[in-house]
């Protein structure tokens, strides 16, 4: 198959440190080496170019929004709080045009295109049937628990952009049953497979180095991903105080992204700051590479995700695949892969407390190392020959269906004034 894959991001460029980039460098490393030609068209903040990275064809799209900020005209005419808006539309623009590009030389079998920020819509518009959408989130719910109001305009901008595109696409899919229940309710959108995330490992060669300059010898809990609040750091931050003093030998580790919240510009700085007589305990590190980042998930003794919301999460995944328990929460999808006690354990939502009663139990458990195997074998139905051949079999349903024969750009109007039915009722 001939398949093109929209993206803000991938394992190529600077900003590969999201979810949704270690997803498609899984996904298009496994379908290019199955026979099958892949396209990766990113946006990037570098000059266009065309370049093959393990046999898939990489586009990278240049964006230019963001320098009008240094524009004074811009700032004089008050547009800076629709800056975000001339990203979305530049994105949506250029990505389509890319694609559309290169799907009249040759055309696509299908495109996939990802939820975030609506930067698919004229391509899910103009390319129809042959567009695929996947849900790596819901933008809506996030915002919620960051305390995001809709006032704000790009937080408003980019619930709306995301409700078009849910609105436009024929064909969507999600990892979990969470976010397809959740779109049901609030979108009113029934059209969505729920087809969980292909995973292996694909770091060649490890590097110890980390792990050995500042872990080495020692016992601890890790925490990866980005520091969100929906992530459950403040509950996870909460519970540590109880924790730590109830485990004299446990250190804790953090790593990825530090990223500025409504609580703190630094959620490291409100860990330490929380955490006071505790520091010489405290381990942060930035986001890291997962050369370094395997060794030291394989040490830890469990690793801790204490999500309000998620969607079956690729750092679940992997600290699965290596051996590790994850402590994970209810009704934030981890529960659709956990079995508490059994591959991993679970604690209800947003409560400190439990989790605090939970830790403390895992720390002490002799059979870490049983449940952490029970975890491994557990992956053993993610790997990439079933769950890319269920999606591959999803998409030659689509394929093969007479309405994805129709052209790019085919009934792109009536499916618009449709959509525009819809919203205004």
């Amino acid at each position: 198959m001939r398949i093109g894959f929209l993206t803000p991001e991938y394992v190529t460029e600077t900003n590969s440190c999201g979810g949704l980039s270690n997803y498609l460098g899984r996904i298009t490393l496994h379908l290019a080496r199955s026979g099958h030609e892949v396209h990766v068209f990113v946006f990037s903040g570098v000059a266009q170019e065309v370049f093959n990275h393990n046999g898939v064809l990489v586009h990278r799209i240049p964006c230019n929004v963001p320098s009008l900020a240094n524009n004074r005209w811009f700032r004089r005419l008050g547009a800076m709080d629709y800056h975000y808006a001339l990203e979305i539309l530049e994105k949506n623009v250029l990505g389509c045009l890319t694609i559309a590009q290169q799907h009249r030389k040759t055309p696509f079998d299908i495109i996939q295109v990802p939820h975030m920020s609506g930067i698919g819509i004229l391509t899910t518009l103009l390319g129809g049937e042959k567009v695929v959408l996947r849900v790596s989130g819901y933008s809506k719910a996030c915002d919620r628990l960051r305390g995001h109001v809709a006032s704000k305009p790009d937080t408003a901008i980019t619930a709306w952009a995301e409700t078009v595109q849910f609105n436009l696409a024929s064909n969507i899919f999600s990892p979990s049953k969470l976010i397809k229940h959740l779109l049901e309710i609030e979108e009113d959108i029934h059209n969505i497979e729920v087809l969980q995330t292909p995973f292996f490992n694909e770091v060649q060669k490890e590097d110890i180095s980390l792990h050995e300059t500042y872990l080495k010898g020692k016992k601890y809990l890790l925490y990866f991903g980005n520091f969100q609040i929906y992530k459950g750091v403040i509950e996870l931050t909460q519970a540590l105080y109880r924790v730590m003093d109830a485990c004299p030998d446990l250190t804790m580790v953090f790593a990825g992204g530090d990223i500025p919240t409504r609580v703190t510009p630094s959620m490291h700085d409100y860990i330490r700051s929380s955490l006071p007589h505790l520091a010489d305990r405290l381990y942060l590190f930035d986001t890291i590479p997962h050369s370094q980042l395997y060794p030291i998930i394989k040490h830890a003794r469990a690793v801790v995700l204490p999500s309000l919301i998620d969607n079956m999460p690729n750092t679940m995944l992997e600290a699965m695949s290596l051996g590790k328990p994850v402590i994970g929460t209810i009704g934030a999808s981890f529960d659709e892969f956990i079995t508490d006690g059994e591959n991993g354990f679970l604690v209800p939502l947003g409560d400190s407390d439990s989790l605090a009663k939970k830790l403390i139990e895992v720390w002490n458990r002799s059979d870490l190392d049983t449940i952490g195997k029970n975890a491994a074998e557990s992956m053993l139905r993610m790997a990439p020959d079933i769950q890319v051949d269920n999606l591959l079999t999803y998409y030659k349903t689509i394929t093969e269906s007479p309405k994805s024969k129709h052209r790019f750009g085919h009934m792109a109007v009536l499916k618009a004034i449709k959509l525009a039915k819809k919203m205004i009722a």
